[in-house]
């Protein structure tokens, strides 16, 4: 399909209703077997061919979210500053 062609589609999809658009969605989806049909299963598809990294799974506790620094352990630098 030439550019022009996309852009024309491109325009008409966007000027679609957003119930529209769902619909045109799950239609592509649907005509287009092997293809993932929500971000889940991109991801899980992406992982597979490598092309992204598996997401470590993350421990929530008492609400609170860990997160990581770079450079040396957050506890290594307290004792330093200690000394």
């Amino acid at each position: 399909m030439a550019t022009s062609d996309f852009d024309r589609v491109w325009e008409q999809v966007q000027s679609l209703a957003p119930e529209e658009q769902q619909e045109l969605r799950e239609r592509l989806l649907q005509s287009s077997p092997g293809v993932a049909s929500n971000e889940d299963e991109l991801d899980q598809e992406l992982v597979a061919a490598g092309i992204l990294a598996p997401v470590r799974a993350v421990v929530v506790q008492n609400g609170v979210l860990p997160f990581t620094i770079k450079g040396e352990p957050l506890s290594e630098t307290v004792l330093q500053e200690r000394r």
